[in-house]
């Protein structure tokens, strides 16, 4: 009825973010479409503060190439990394040109975006459990792509209904061995990272008992970890430290795989989904179109950035072109030659 007015006071002018907080990110790769996020390929965590500001984003690269050969043994299923990580990024800049509308009601500048990346693609964290994580992620994704695809070419005679629920149960595996894995890597309590060039194991929370109930609390642990900073026409990287919260990483993707786990159950008829609550849903209803009863077809096979190479190709595939960070391993040389243009 009446019109909503917004003082100047009332709108944030921005959203703060610490100078100390290396903001480290990672992707896995989803099996739910969402608004909020155009490709299946989800940065983890969304650190949006760091882009808005400008700030660099410690971008976490694999430990080594996923690689699978085929019961052939002539034929490999990898990645193109580029495509990988551009899909990332665009993920990110996307959100957080919303979240900027929504917070700040303004657009992100494009100086900022510019600023944000010329500062995170000079850097490197150095977390050799981060760089594991991401590996098994896109590892155990790959197997269950190639399942998908050697069941598929040994059955054609499939209906359209029994494919749908083969794509289904090859994705609930993946959910299952994502859900089991990272429940394990909280469990453990431990993280490997570098700190002054060593590399050591850090407790990532404490576990505290409340006197008259016994009831268990948990509190995150923050340290720092080495960072390395690649700067052009210098022989020798500068390292220095930043501080990390390890523990949200593992919170956040877990919670992510449970909500997808439940949702292929139900779509395959062994569980109900009851009030579990996807976690990349804001409490306002906003740019969201996976709902409890109208749940997305998902097809594994259409995701462009799987490759198949012959064998003795696959060594010209894993020639990286020199780039500004061509003296680090070849992953994160392929991965510096994306421009910002390819994902803004």
């Amino acid at each position: 009825m009446f019109a909503k007015h917004f003082s100047k006071n009332s709108i944030p002018t921005k959203i703060a973010t610490k100078k100390n907080d290396a903001a480290p990110m990672i992707c896995f790769i989803d099996v739910l479409h969402s608004a909020n996020f155009p490709q299946l390929i989800i940065p983890e965590p969304c650190r949006i503060d760091k882009l808005i500001n400008g700030s660099p984003t410690a971008l976490v690269f694999p430990s080594q190439r996923a690689i699978v050969t085929q019961d052939d043994g002539d034929t490999v299923c990898t990645y193109d990394y580029q495509k990988l990580f551009q899909a990332m990024l665009s993920n990110f800049v996307h959100y957080a040109k919303l979240k900027s509308k929504e917070i700040l009601f303004r657009e992100v500048p494009h100086k900022k975006i510019t600023s944000w990346w010329n500062n995170t693609i000079s850097q490197v964290p150095r977390i050799p459990s981060y760089s594991e994580d991401l590996e098994f992620i896109l590892q155990t994704f790959l197997e269950a792509f190639v399942e998908f695809k050697v069941t598929l070419k040994q059955n054609p005679s499939f209906t359209e209904e029994q494919l749908h629920n083969m794509e289904m149960n090859c994705l609930l595996d993946y959910c299952n061995t994502m859900v089991e894995y990272f429940t394990q890597r909280i469990e453990s309590n431990i993280i490997k990272i570098q700190y002054k060039q060593k590399i050591i194991e850090k407790r990532m929370y404490k576990i505290k008992k409340q006197k008259k109930s016994n009831k268990e609390n948990y509190y995150p642990d923050i340290f720092e970890f080495d960072l390395v900073k690649y700067i052009p026409h210098k022989d020798q990287p500068r390292r220095f430290q930043k501080a990390l919260i390890p523990i949200m990483i593992y919170d956040d993707i877990l919670e992510s795989f449970f909500y997808n786990q439940e949702i292929l159950q139900r779509k395959l008829g062994i569980e109900d989904l009851g009030d579990q609550k996807d976690p990349r849903e804001e409490e306002s209803e906003r740019g969201e179109d996976i709902k409890k009863g109208d749940i997305p077809d998902i097809d594994i096979a259409n995701i462009a950035i799987i490759h198949f190479k012959d064998l003795d190709a696959l060594g010209v595939f894993r020639t990286i072109p020199k780039t500004l960070m061509d003296s680090i391993q070849p992953i994160e040389a392929e991965i510096s030659a994306i421009q910002l243009s390819d994902f803004i």
